[in-house]
């Protein structure tokens, strides 16, 4: 699929791709625009808080399947449909770049995994470490 950048303009895109992977199904998917925006908007702050501004956010990738844990009514040994996305941040935001049918079961879904590249790893050590300085010595060697 072509990336998508999750910005109102694109919600009909957005929708339009969940709805031709998950089909008929939405109890336990995501279906909404507004879904994956709260999703990239919850990733913007955690990412600028770990990696300690938004020069250094491009590359984070997000991993999202939706719905939470099921429980195993019908006595089956099978899980329920779900929708498993990818997101990341480039330069000028957030971009829907895969989605996928999933299946959850008593596992469920819902935990997020984002992931960094190197150079954010180390940015992220070096902005904690200078956060660290700060608070236990008063200053930073940031200006």
């Amino acid at each position: 699929m072509n990336a998508i950048k999750i910005a109102p303009e694109n919600e009909a895109a957005i929708e339009a791709a969940l709805l031709a992977v998950n089909g008929d199904a939405t109890e336990h998917t995501f279906t909404k625009f507004s879904e994956l925006l709260d999703l990239a908007n919850k990733a913007e702050l955690v990412v600028e808080g770990i990696v300690g501004d938004k020069a250094s956010a491009p590359g984070a990738v997000l991993l999202a399947i939706s719905g939470e844990a099921v429980a195993n009514k019908r006595g089956d040994r099978y899980g329920r449909r779900a929708t498993s996305i990818t997101i990341e941040r480039q330069v000028s935001g957030w971009y829907l770049t895969h989605i996928a049918h999933a299946t959850i079961d008593a596992e469920g879904g819902g935990r997020p995994k984002l992931s960094f590249k190197p150079a954010q790893v180390q940015a992220a050590r070096s902005y904690h470490q200078d956060l660290h300085l700060a608070t236990h010595f008063g200053k930073s060697r940031r200006t």
